[in-house]
């Protein structure tokens, strides 16, 4: 694991993995919610946008990527 975030109002744990792969965890349930793999290389961050349903990552690669919640289906209102 490379990164980790707190979303600031629901229980959700965002970590950013060597593979290339973000994954958003429910931490009061222990579940897996959905996982993110647009990263050719190691994300070494992730943050949750504070009002927004969006989360920004950055890898090893110069491009940092944004990636935004299914509305709705996984973020609903922030």
């Amino acid at each position: 694991m490379k990164g980790l975030s707190f979303h600031p109002r629901r229980p959700w744990i965002l970590a950013s993995l060597h593979s290339g792969v973000i994954q958003l965890w429910d931490f009061r349930m222990g579940t897996l919610i959905d996982r993110f793999d647009e990263h050719d290389g190691p994300v070494r961050g992730v943050h949750f946008h504070r009002s927004q349903p969006l989360f920004v990552s950055g890898g090893a690669l110069p491009s940092p990527h944004e990636a935004g919640c299914r509305v709705g289906v996984l973020c609903g209102p922030v």
